[in-house]
């Protein structure tokens, strides 16, 4: 046990010089492995058992027959009003 304690303590001095270079070259290893497992995972695409699973809660959008009667008449009456829900139509995203 002795001996191995001094040869340690021999090696120690020479290492000293390498630490910078083992310092780096870890986080080197480690940011290459975060890259690689981040780009793994962007690149991973749902299965269609979960895009089904998660579109199968969501409630449609209903609208009611009477507010659809009204919004026809306003548009049919309008210029404006037709004008604005054919900009509506064509680009919805609009402001």
């Amino acid at each position: 046990m002795d001996k191995l304690n001094k040869q340690l303590h021999e090696l120690l001095p020479k290492l000293k010089h390498y630490v910078p270079l083992l310092c780096i070259l870890a986080f080197g290893v480690m940011y290459s492995y975060l890259l690689y497992t981040s780009g793994k995972l962007v690149k991973q695409e749902p299965s269609e058992f979960k895009i089904g699973q998660v579109y199968q809660g969501t409630p449609r959008p209903k609208i009611d027959a009477e507010v659809a009667k009204k919004l026809n008449d306003l548009q049919d009456q309008n210029i404006e009003v037709q004008t604005l829900f054919e900009n509506a139509r064509n680009n919805p995203f609009a402001e």
